[in-house]
């Protein structure tokens, strides 16, 4: 009873990262002037204004717009003067140990300068390059362990399973770059620091603190970086720079900041209330789906959020019981009417399930933006990304404006950024396609690679397509390409990672030779949900194959007896009057062939 209590004490005080450790952007958003940050043994380590954690997280957003990096950033109980950036599972990460947060927090221009040296180590991937480091610091988190909510949240929609948790890391953890790194991480966070409008000396001051400060508490940070003189003169070289970037201060948009504040208000909904809901997350989290689904039976029927979202996570994946797609939707429905925006997300998701229903395209979308209006960060990423493939696409401008349901490129932008800062891997899916091809961003394909790759890596089955595109068409790396066929294309069903490739190949300003490759990956999937529908498109418009107005209107005419697809139904409709009482005969006679052939 008391474990359960400490673990109850832990979620309400923003406990987030490991056992020493505290989400930064959970304490932001809180509605107290402090908050108690509390250990796991149930003491409190430090009373924080939530006012300094704001500065912090602020800073973080800013530079975020101007790298496309978007890492959590915790404050880690420890007695070294340190600072941390690494990415742990493809998620990037900061963590400030308590003595820097120390000397920092009195200066929004040091901290300014920390931070953009943290991140500038995450944009450089500089773990990445030195790979002992990183199977070190590998080792030693996985002798650590894992906590629970990402994994949990990223495998199955659970709530209430910690607030924010990323994998653990001990306060020894600790990225080892090079000299030349650390100096490459100073001067790009002092160039960031001064484009969004920071003290341009503040770098300048930071090094200053260091070359005071002695003492042990910080001799291993000195003895991994180049000399403060070295640093401090270097800083001054830099802060030249400012008179030419001294205009153009990089605000962050005031819609990205309420969208973390949504889902902050959502994931707060979620949390477990009773003492039932409690021991069912623990159970979950040990596997033990048996006495998760007693205890969220039991607080259920009290209306709890949580309770009911997580029983329809047991029946919708089949945890310790049959899968019922049916049941797993009422929980779900029970839920959302509560107000919960990932329960909504949930219910959308596993809607689409149902055998031979039919999917109303429209109700998908009024409903996901009702979703991320509540705060679901995984509905902003699934949002983001499908309008991003769709706006690109092939289709017609017609259609494709009919499924934007006035949502301006802007706030889409916004959602995949807040999504992606939030852990959601749809997020990271949205913001790959988004670097891939230079929407709403500056192209660039490193960070489209190291998205797609964290997305898929998190379970997001529709970042396949994107590295397929990126491998074959912008890389032209064969060995990645083959990687990618291999793992995901020799299966028995490939009728699915053909139909999501071809999404990203069929797009408007396609050379003649992705057109072909575009019909290639529809011919592989034209049997298979929406793939008969884009297959009588290519062929109704010719594009990547002969044009074939009574094929396609045929394997539209399929679709719909099929499936009752929007597209397939508005199309068609769209073409009739264009065609003859022969022409109609041909097509229903071909209709009646093709689903004979399936």
């Amino acid at each position: 009873m008391k474990r359960i209590f400490i673990l109850f004490l832990a979620l309400i005080s923003f406990k987030g990262f490991c056992a020493n450790g505290w989400d930064l952007r959970s304490i932001a958003n809180a509605s107290n002037n402090t908050i108690n940050l509390t250990r796991q043994d149930g003491s409190v380590y430090f009373k924080m204004p939530t006012s300094q954690a704001k500065a912090l997280v602020e800073i973080t957003d800013k530079f975020s717009v101007l790298s496309g990096i978007y890492p959590k950033i915790y404050l880690q109980e420890s007695d070294q003067i340190n600072a941390f950036a690494t990415m742990r599972h493809g998620s990037p990460v900061i963590l400030i140990n308590k003595p820097m947060f120390e000397l920092i927090k009195v200066d929004i221009g040091v901290a300014a300068a920390l931070i953009g040296h943290e991140m500038a180590h995450l944009y450089f991937q500089h773990g990445e390059k030195n790979s002992q480091s990183q199977k070190e610091a590998d080792a030693a988190s996985a002798i650590i362990g894992t906590l629970l909510e990402m994994f949990f949240i990223g495998r199955y929609g659970v709530i209430g399973v910690g607030s924010d948790i990323g994998n653990a890391m001990g306060s020894a953890i600790q990225a080892s770059f090079s000299r030349d790194q650390e100096r490459e991480a100073d001067k790009q966070g002092l160039i960031w620091a001064i484009q969004a409008g920071f003290d341009p000396n503040g770098a300048g001051r930071l090094f200053s603190i260091f070359e005071r400060e002695k003492g042990s508490s910080l001799i291993s940070f000195m003895n991994s970086h180049p000399n403060p003189s070295e640093r401090i003169q270097n800083a001054n070289n830099i802060s030249e720079l400012y008179e030419k970037y001294k205009n153009t201060e990089v605000l962050v948009s005031p819609e990205l900041l309420a969208l973390n504040k949504l889902i902050d208000e959502d994931r707060k909904r979620q949390l477990p209330k009773s003492e039932e809901g409690i021991k069912g997350v623990t159970a979950f989290s040990s596997k033990d789906y048996a006495a998760a689904r007693l205890n969220f039976e039991i607080c259920s029927d009290n209306k709890e959020v949580a309770c009911l979202n997580n029983l329809g996570v047991l029946y919708h994946y089949g945890l310790g019981v049959p899968v019922d797609i049916k049941k797993a939707i009422d929980f779900y429905k029970r839920a959302s009417d509560l107000g919960s925006g990932l329960a909504l997300f949930n219910f959308v998701r596993a809607s689409t399930l149902i055998p031979n229903r039919r999917a109303d395209v429209f109700e998908i979308l009024k409903l996901q933006k009702e979703a991320i209006d509540r705060g679901s960060a995984n509905a902003m990423g699934t949002l983001a990304a499908a309008r991003s493939l769709s706006d690109n696409s092939l289709l017609p401008q017609e259609w494709k404006e009919k499924l934007q349901v006035n949502i301006p490129k802007e706030s889409l932008l916004n959602y995949a950024k807040a999504a992606a800062m939030r852990g959601a891997k749809e997020g990271k899916l949205a913001l790959g396609i988004y670097y891939l091809y230079g929407i709403g961003v500056q192209k660039n394909i490193a960070l489209a690679e190291s998205f797609l790759n964290q997305a898929i890596n998190e379970g997001e089955f529709r970042a396949v397509g994107g590295l397929h595109y990126l491998y074959d068409i912008e890389l032209k790396d064969s060995a990645k390409l083959d990687f990618i066929k291999s793992k995901f294309f020799n299966s028995q069903n490939k009728a699915l990672p053909n139909l999501i490739t071809a999404l990203y190949y069929c797009t408007e300003t396609a050379t003649e030779e992705m057109q072909k490759k575009c019909f290639q990956f529809i011919d592989q999937a034209k049997y298979f949900s929406t793939g008969s529908s884009l297959y009588g498109y290519l062929k109704l418009v010719g594009a990547g194959t002969t044009k074939d107005e009574i094929e396609g209107n045929a394997w539209l005419m399929y679709s719909i007896n099929k499936m009752g697809l929007d597209f397939s139904t508005w199309l068609y409709t769209k073409n009739l009057p264009k065609l003859s009482r022969s022409d109609i005969s041909k097509i229903e006679d071909r209709a009646r062939q093709i689903a004979l052939e399936q």
